[in-house]
């Protein structure tokens, strides 16, 4: 099974180049980067969890 995990610059060091905006229309000179505290940086990770593993 896996999930989705979804890192916002709360999470992690913003880096351009891994968010998910990168390819879409989202305005980022304009909504995010240093000036704007990254509002709008996300980056979204799957996990695959393998069968027969133990949830802490």
């Amino acid at each position: 099974m896996a999930r989705e995990v979804i890192y916002t610059a709360d999470d992690e060091e913003p880096d351009c180049s891994r968010c998910e905006h990168v390819c879409d229309d989202f305005l980022c000179v304009k909504r995010c980067g240093a000036e704007h505290g990254w509002g709008g940086y996300e980056r979204v990770e799957i996990l695959e969890e393998s069968e027969g593993k133990d949830n802490e």
